[in-house]
């Protein structure tokens, strides 16, 4: 794992974690969206799979094996259709390529595009220039020098790439060949309120031997076409790395602001309005801590030492230094709900790989003081808490919310509600495994149904039937609440969602009536009330279940002839061929599974059969899929080499890997979904030839 971000990608309540993923030894990266609900968790999409290539043969610190990853990944409607895609960044060193920007699909996780680049790309915005509804996409890359070739040009250069919402080049800005990973930053706002977009662009100006001896320009360009509308040049040694275009002083028009000084300039014609002492600090935040709209924006600025805070004009409110020789590792700004203003500072010294010794929080407090400093009013950042921590901290990617006007996208639609169907699911699940829910039902109606006639007899089994009740009343009845509570979001399951309720409210009002000093007599009484109680109350869950099987099912043989073909440029370029081993049976019927997931499962499987056929000198995956009654069995067989482990239950285990990077975590995913979905997955070495066939069971879809 590369990275981990969270936002809200489903458009349901709460956030999802995404999850940046990475298999060197297999040459592989690719997104992983979770979901967590109810103290449970499930991978709701795992996008294709990008498949690079060890070309130099190397050995890097990482060890053999592709040296590309997904760099970061951003949460787009780029149609405005009410549907999220992932755009994600692949960035390559030395292996070049496939270098670029890859757009997928969710949840399916399919890919609907991507935009090749020859360097690797520093920077993505998004904004509707045009304004026909739909976003476009710039791209910044900086020069990688590394031999890749793409788009006719060599990556000795940088560029500033115009993308339509559907991947098709706009425009092309070539920005010079230095090799400096700062050269290009971009900004895009309207920067004079007139409602057009413009692009705020700085990159060097000509070579030069030293960062010092850079000279920079900042130019205005019109989104649209690339035209430029202004220009302001930075002398040595005036270099900046970081800018920002804001409204500092609320006005309504925008102003720049660059981290040499900082230097604040007319979003319009780009005349410094003022410059800062503070050199090449770098721009942690732009934001209204003291919430005096007067008083306009105030900057955040760090260094290794140093924090400060400053106001419009560019002077001083509040610093914070480290003690001694710590250096601030990481930092960020942050509000809470009440709108406290807070700087998270993790300081330390970094040893090898870690680093962080103190997490610090600060909260920024304006308070009047009879003095001033440099004439303003006094700030103070008092330590709100302190902890010390012992963790390898990683920085956490942004990710980008943005939504834009436009046309209404018909491809790779999500049926609508099935996170609530999913979420049922979870429900049912529970309910159904173990002995104090679904199971208790059948126990108390088996029990009932065959009472003896005499109390003599009966005597001896009034401890199991009674201990039947008081589970139904401290486990099975909230559990049938629960299943409930999940029915009723979906229109379709709430009549019997309150059929359910009732039977329970039903039931319950009996056995809270046993008197239990005296409980033959209830029997006797009660017996036919309960039996009929108990019978349409596990009806009534299996309705809601056979109705949720409707939603989440799949046609098996398109799942998997779609999975071929989205992988078959991959499976090409590794030497694989696909044998399909026919159909036994009736596939008439769907299969009970949830597509995103089973795609996901097909899709590891296959990962895991070509890096098992690596050294094989005959790569080949058969598939075959045979039904018998309600149940379907898919069996995907590769020709590598084989069950390393004795016992095949190991490679479940969550902890257990034959990969250096121990990512085991694939086929412990791929059992929990399986099971999660009642079905069943087993792996054994083929009999009479090289290699494994794993078989996954799964159930179809009752025709009732």
């Amino acid at each position: 794992m590369k990275h981990l971000l969270a936002a809200d990608v489903d458009g349901e309540r709460g956030d999802e974690l995404i999850s940046l993923m990475q298999d060197i030894s297999g040459d592989s990266a690719w997104i992983r969206v979770t979901s967590y609900s109810d103290e449970q968790h499930h991978v709701i999409c795992k996008t294709k799979a990008i498949i690079g290539s060890d070309i130099r043969s190397r050995k890097s610190w990482r060890g053999p094996g592709w040296d590309g990853e997904l760099d970061a990944c951003y949460v787009v409607d780029l149609e405005n259709d009410g549907d999220k895609e992932l755009v994600a960044v692949c960035a390559v060193g030395f292996d070049c390529y496939p270098r670029g920007l890859f757009v997928y699909d969710f949840p399916s996780g399919d890919l609907i595009w991507s935009f090749p680049t020859a360097s690797n790309i520093g920077q993505v915005e998004f904004a509707d220039a045009d304004g026909d509804g739909e976003s476009e996409v710039y791209l910044g890359t900086y020069v990688t020098a590394n031999g890749c070739f793409a788009r006719e040009v060599t990556d000795n250069s940088e560029f500033l790439y115009a993308v339509d919402y559907n991947g098709d080049s706009l425009w092309a800005e070539d920005l010079g060949g230095s090799m400096d990973f700062h050269a290009s930053r971009f900004a895009i706002a309207d920067g004079d309120g007139n409602g057009t977009i413009e692009l705020y662009m700085t990159h060097l100006l000509d070579k030069a031997s030293g960062f010092d001896e850079h000279v920079r320009k900042l130019s205005i360009l019109d989104l649209r076409t690339s035209r430029q509308l202004a220009q302001h040049s930075f002398d040595p040694p005036d270099a900046f790395g970081d800018l920002v275009v804001a409204d500092l002083d609320l006005d309504g028009t925008m102003e720049v602001l660059t981290n040499n000084g900082p230097t604040v300039l007319d979003g319009t014609t780009l005349n410094q309005i003022c410059q800062g002492e503070s050199i090449r600090w770098r721009i942690l935040g732009v934001v209204d801590i003291d919430g005096d709209t007067t008083n306009g924006l105030e900057t955040v600025l760090r260094r290794e030492d140093s924090l400060v805070i400053l106001d419009r004009n560019m002077k001083p409110l509040v610093r914070y230094t480290t003690d001694g020789n710590d250096r601030i590792e990481l930092a960020i700004h942050f509000a809470n709900e009440n709108g406290e203003h807070f700087l998270g500072v993790v300081t330390g010294r970094q040893v090898e790989e870690c680093f962080g010794e103190d997490l610090r929080v600060f909260k920024i407090e304006k308070y009047v003081a009879p003095e001033t400093l440099l004439g303003y009013d006094k700030w103070r950042m008092p330590d709100w808490f302190s902890v010390s921590i012992a963790l390898i901290i990683g920085a956490i990617a942004g990710v980008f919310l943005i939504k834009v006007n436009g046309r209404l996208r018909t491809r790779f639609r999500r049926s609508e509600g099935i996170g609530e169907y999913d979420s049922l699911l979870d429900s049912l699940a529970t309910f159904e495994h173990g002995q104090s829910a679904g199971r208790n039902l059948e126990r108390i109606e088996f029990l009932l149904n065959n009472l003896p006639p005499d109390d003599a007899r009966l005597k001896p089994i009034v401890p199991r039937v009674m201990s039947a009740l008081e589970t139904y009343s401290s486990f099975t009845s909230g559990q049938l609440r629960d299943v409930v509570e999940r029915s009723a979001r979906c229109e379709e399951f709430a009549v019997k969602a309150a059929d359910i309720h009732n039977l329970d409210l039903e039931l319950t009002a009996i056995l809270s009536e046993f008197d239990i000093a005296d409980p033959i007599s209830g029997f006797r009484l009660r017996k036919e009330e309960m039996i009929d109680l108990t019978v349409k109350l596990k009806q009534s869950v299996r309705d809601i279940r056979i109705g949720v099987m409707s939603k989440l099912s799949v046609d098996l043989v398109e799942t998997v002839n779609n999975v071929i073909g989205s992988l078959s440029a991959q499976l090409k370029n590794s030497g694989i061929s696909i044998t399909k081993l026919g159909v036994t049976g009736d596939i008439s019927r769907a299969v009970f599974f949830s597509r995103p997931h089973l795609v996901s499962i097909i899709e590891e499987i296959f990962s895991n059969a070509s890096a098992s056929m690596r050294d094989s000198s005959v790569r080949n995956i058969g598939i075959a899929i045979s039904i018998v009654a309600d149940t379907v069995a898919l069996s995907i067989s590769d020709t590598g080499g084989g069950i390393l482990a004795e016992n095949a239950e190991v490679l479940f285990d969550r902890e257990y890997s034959t990969k250096q990077d121990k990512g085991g975590y694939g086929l412990f995913y791929v059992r929990q979904q399986i099971e999660r979905f009642g079905g069943k997955i087993t792996i054994r070495n083929n009999n009479d030839r090289p290699g494994a066939t794993v078989t996954i069971t799964m159930k179809l879809v009752p025709n009732e």
